[in-house]
């Protein structure tokens, strides 16, 4: 397996790009675990295995040459960008346990007149 690096180097302009988020703070937590998890790979760098065998459609004489092969097999950065997504629940509502038996309710009655009246 090729090393794992930081990125201290220049970034390959065709390297792919992997963004992993973990989520920020949350009730009486000062750093959520996921991006506790996530954090260490901030701009890591990853390479590919290059391919054993260089595969070609056999429908097709393709013609490799040297320079081809050689930049084929050579292995492809990764580069990873790690983000904090921030997380608010001040927009969640806790709701009383009458006012969810009264939605139960309602999409019970909106499940019978779905069946009451297909449609064709």
């Amino acid at each position: 397996m090729p090393p794992i690096v930081q990125a201290t180097d220049g970034i390959d302009p065709n390297a792919i790009r992997v963004l992993i988020t973990g989520f920020g703070p949350f009730g009486k937590y000062k750093e959520n675990p996921s991006w506790l998890a996530v954090k260490p790979l901030h701009n890591t760098i990853l390479y590919t295995d290059p391919p054993t065998d260089l595969l070609t459609p056999s429908d097709q004489a393709a013609m490799i040459t040297d320079e081809m092969e050689e930049f084929l097999r050579r292995p492809q950065q990764i580069h990873i960008t790690t983000l904090e997504v921030p997380v608010s629940y001040q927009a969640v509502l806790i709701l009383p346990s009458s006012a969810i038996s009264t939605q139960r309710d309602s999409l019970d009655a909106t499940r019978q007149h779905a069946q009451d009246n297909p449609r064709l």
